[in-house]
C-alpha cells in the first residue's frame, strides 16, 4: 500500500511540476486581436496572425463593450447580401500531439440578430482534417451579454487549426443585427480520472474485516 501511495505522490508531483514549467506559455497567439496586420495601421480590420475569409468578418477598434483590451472581431450581418458563410483561423504550430485542447472564445450577439449559428471547430494542422465540430444556434443564445463558447479535442499529430465559423440566416430577406468575438484562448485538458496511475494489484493486500 506505500508503493502505491508514493507512486501516487510522485505523480502529483510530477504533474505540478509540469504546469509551473508550462504556465506562461501561450499556444494561441493575438487571442484579443489587439495587434493588426499592418503594424503601421491601428484601424487595420485584419488581425495578425489569423487568418479569416468571408464578407464583412473584421478587425474592429471602435465597437463596444469588448470582454478585453481595446479591439474585436465583428462580424457584419446586417450588411450581407448573400448566404456564404464567413469565420477566421489560426494555425498553432505548437500543440502536442495526443494532448487534449480546449479552444474557447467569448462571443457577444446583438439583441436583434438573426444569423443562423456559430460554428467552432478544431483541425489538423494547416486543416488536413476536421478532428471535432460544435454548433451553437443563436435562438439559444442569451443576448447583449458575453458568452463563451468552447470545444474540446485532440490531435494525432502535432500541431491543430482553430477555426470560428459563422452563418448567416438562410433565406434572409434582412440580415440584421452583429456578433462580436473576442478572448480566444487554447488550454490544455486533463481527464484526471484517466491520468491517475492504477493501482498494482500485485503490490496490494487484501484487508479482512471481521465482526
Amino acid at each position: 500500500m506505500k508503493n502505491e501511495v508514493a507512486g501516487l505522490c510522485m505523480f502529483l508531483t510530477l504533474l505540478a511540476i509540469s504546469a509551473v514549467a508550462e504556465e506562461g506559455v501561450v499556444l494561441l497567439k493575438n487571442g484579443s486581436f489587439e495587434n493588426p496586420m499592418d503594424v503601421e495601421n491601428w484601424t487595420c480590420d485584419q488581425p495578425a496572425q489569423w487568418i479569416r475569409w468571408g464578407n464583412w468578418m473584421n478587425r474592429e477598434t471602435g465597437w463596444r463593450p469588448t470582454k478585453q483590451g481595446e479591439c474585436l472581431i465583428g462580424f457584419h450581418h446586417f450588411r450581407l447580401k448573400g448566404e456564404d458563410n464567413a469565420g477566421f483561423y489560426q494555425d498553432v504550430r505548437d500543440a502536442q500531439k495526443n494532448q487534449q485542447y480546449t479552444f474557447s472564445i467569448w462571443a457577444w450577439i446583438d439583441k436583434d440578430a438573426n444569423a443562423e449559428d456559430v460554428r467552432l471547430e478544431i483541425h489538423s494542422y494547416h486543416g488536413g482534417s476536421v478532428i471535432t465540430s460544435k454548433v451553437f444556434r443563436l435562438s439559444r443564445f442569451d443576448r447583449d451579454q458575453w458568452v463563451q463558447l468552447s470545444i474540446t479535442g485532440s490531435s494525432p499529430d502535432d500541431g491543430l487549426r482553430l477555426m470560428v465559423i459563422a452563418n448567416p440566416k438562410k433565406n434572409a430577406a434582412f440580415p440584421k443585427g452583429a456578433i462580436k468575438f473576442d478572448v480566444a484562448s487554447l488550454e490544455k485538458t486533463v481527464d484526471s480520472a484517466a491520468a491517475l496511475p492504477k493501482p498494482n494489484p500485485v503490490g496490494m493486500r487484501s484487508i479482512n474485516r471481521t465482526k
